[in-house]
């Protein structure tokens, strides 16, 4: 999950008495609006190529229990009820489930004149956190950029979970220093994390080395024969 933007909550939600059953159904509520992806994205669910639209994310029982403390068994319930409610969508694999916010365009993304400034601050902010050479305001759509291939949704996962845990920042020189050193895996792109936090670095160390790097210029060379003055 790309923790950067902002979502619209209406106070008529209050009135939802499925929503608002207890604190729990809320909780479940707010996650599924905070992850919901806001713009398009190529991903694989189910073995297949598809693509994500705004207001539907993939995710599983099991990851949502665990982001929110809440049993597992009663994440599914919620779910469920949400779905008869018909505030989502869902289809399920053996490796997660698709689920679509209804109603998603309706609430999210009208009264864009007058969200323009706040949009252009969310993204002033986003350009802080990913830059290559153009802005970068989407850590899925980068790694599909550098790794040059559809991400799973089992990546979509582990990603979020290293954008959670570490530094944003950190998270992107380790994704750009895989592709370095050939290696295109998240998995190596979590071990290099972990070394890096035992070994106590943090995104200054990297900052302080690339001025380092830059204060070293190279000696200037110049010729100069050394024969030639013997002679004279």
């Amino acid at each position: 999950m790309n923790n950067t933007g902002y979502i619209k909550v209406y106070r008529k939600m209050l009135d939802n008495p499925i929503i608002c059953k207890d604190a729990e159904h809320l909780a479940v509520w707010i996650y599924l609006l905070l992850t919901a992806t806001h713009q398009s994205l190529s991903v694989v669910f189910n073995g297949e190529k598809i693509v994500l639209n705004p207001g539907q994310l993939i995710t599983s029982t099991l990851s949502i229990s665990s982001k929110l403390k809440i049993n597992k068994d009663k994440i599914q319930r919620i779910l469920k009820s949400f779905e008869i409610d018909k505030q989502i969508n869902q289809q399920q694999s053996s490796k997660g489930r698709l689920i679509t916010v209804l109603n998603w365009s309706k609430y999210q993304m009208s009264d864009i004149q007058n969200d323009k400034q706040l949009i252009s601050d969310c993204e002033t902010t986003d350009k802080q956190l990913i830059t290559n050479n153009n802005v970068i305001n989407n850590y899925y759509y980068y790694l599909e950029k550098i790794y040059a291939r559809t991400i799973s949704s089992v990546e979509i996962e582990l990603l979020d979970y290293l954008l959670e845990t570490y530094d944003p920042k950190l998270v992107k020189l380790a994704l750009d220093n895989s592709c370095i050193n050939n290696a295109k895996r998240l998995s190596y792109v979590k071990k290099t994390l972990e070394n890096w936090k035992s070994e106590g670095k943090t995104i200054s160390d990297f900052q302080t080395q690339k001025v380092e790097e830059k204060e070293e210029q190279p000696v200037e060379l110049f010729e100069y024969n050394w024969l030639e003055e013997e002679r004279q």
